[in-house]
């Protein structure tokens, strides 16, 4: 029995210290991630509990060449923001709170894109890049 007691208090000094920092527990949850703000025009990809409730708002949104726009994930679930035209741009998975901005936009036209996952519950949009 006195051995124990003279490890554990062999232990215990050693676990004192010389003034250096103290290990930290690796099960603590990391740093929050900076937080990015949209420039520019904005569009929300949102979702409410239930299956018809998923949509990108505004739906249509008018920009003039020279700018992107921004996709907020203000929703509960995962959402992209997919270029219907292929190759063209993707935001791959965002996970709520998180953000992405297109590539600028040069030629006036219509592009219309959709959430890969809930494109066919109607999670669909239109930029309109206006003429300059």
């Amino acid at each position: 029995m006195a051995v124990v007691v003279l490890l554990a208090c062999a232990l215990g000094l050693g676990a004192c210290g010389s003034g250096s920092p103290k290990a930290t527990n690796s099960s603590s949850p990391p740093p929050p991630s900076p937080v990015v703000k949209p420039t520019g025009p904005t569009v929300n990809a949102t979702d409410t509990q239930g299956t018809s409730n998923y949509a990108f708002s505004p739906k249509t949104i008018e920009v003039n060449p020279g700018q992107s726009v921004s996709f907020v994930n203000s929703g509960q679930t995962a959402h992209t923001a997919t270029a219907d035209a292929a190759g063209s741009w993707d935001s791959a998975n965002l996970a709520p709170g998180q953000v992405f901005t297109t590539p600028v936009f040069t030629k006036p036209g219509t592009y219309t894109y959709s959430c890969k996952y809930h494109k066919a519950l109607g999670m669909t949009g239109t930029i309109i890049v206006l003429p300059a």
